[in-house]
C-alpha cells in the first residue's frame, strides 16, 4: 500500500511541524503471525537494519515478563513492547549506525501472544512515521490481531532513524498501556 509522494504538501491530522508531509489512510495487507523468511540472496540492496529502539515510555518488568523496546525487533510475535500506562503521544525511535534505505515499514500492533492479551492492551491506530531527512508520513492501522500491516513508501528514503509516533490508539479492555509485537523495515 503506497503512501503519498514524499515532500508533497498535504493536510495532516498529526501534530507534525515537518515541511515534507504525506498523509494516507490505507487498507492493510494481512499475513499470518509467523514471519516469512526471505533468505534469498539478492545483491540489489540489503534489508535495512535498525538494531536500536528507544521509546518515550516502557512498562516495567513484572511477573508476566519484560516489555522492552527490543521485543519489537526480536522476530518473535509472542513478545511485545508495552508503554507505561500511556496510549497516545508515545514515540519510538529506531536507530542505525549507518544510513539505511527504507521502502516500507511492517507493524504487528498489539500484544500478539494470545487474543485475550491483544484486546486487553491498547493497540496503535493513527501513527506518524518520521525520518531524519524531514519526511513525515501518517497512516491508520486496522485493529486486527496477528496481522502484519505494511506501510509502503512511494519512494525509498535514506535515513539513520525512523521515529514512530502513536497519535491515537484502540482502547484496551483491561489496561491503558499500548503494545506492539513487531516492527520490521524493508
Amino acid at each position: 500500500l503506497v503512501l503519498g509522494q514524499p515532500g508533497s504538501s498535504s493536510t495532516s491530522s498529526a501534530a507534525s511541524t515537518s515541511q515534507k508531509t504525506s498523509t494516507s489512510t490505507y487498507t492493510t495487507t494481512t499475513s499470518t503471525s509467523t514471519s516469512s523468511s526471505s533468505s534469498g540472496s539478492s545483491n540489489v540492496s540489503a534489508k535495512p537494519s535498525f538494531p536500536t529502539a528507544k521509546a518515550s515510555s516502557v512498562l516495567p518488568t513484572d511477573s508476566d515478563g519484560t516489555y522492552y523496546e527490543s521485543n519489537m525487533l526480536d522476530n518473535d510475535t509472542t513478545t511485545a513492547w508495552n508503554s507505561n500506562s500511556t496510549s497516545s503521544g508515545v514515540t519510538i525511535k529506531f536507530s542505525a549506525a549507518s544510513t539505511q534505505q527504507v521502502s516500507a515499514v511492517r507493524i504487528m500492533g498489539g500484544f500478539c501472544n494470545n487474543e485475550q492479551n491483544y484486546y486487553e492492551n491498547s493497540r496503535p491506530k493513527d501513527i506518524t512515521l518520521s525520518f531524519d531527512d524531514g519526511h513525515t508520513f501518517t497512516a491508520t492501522l486496522e485493529d486486527r490481531p496477528y496481522a502484519w500491516q505494511t506501510i509502503t513508501l512511494s519512494s525509498p528514503i535514506q535515513t539513520k532513524t525512523v521515529t514512530l509516533t502513536i497519535n491515537s490508539a484502540y482502547a484496551g479492555s483491561e489496561w491503558s498501556d499500548l503494545a506492539i509485537s513487531e516492527v520490521q523495515f524493508t
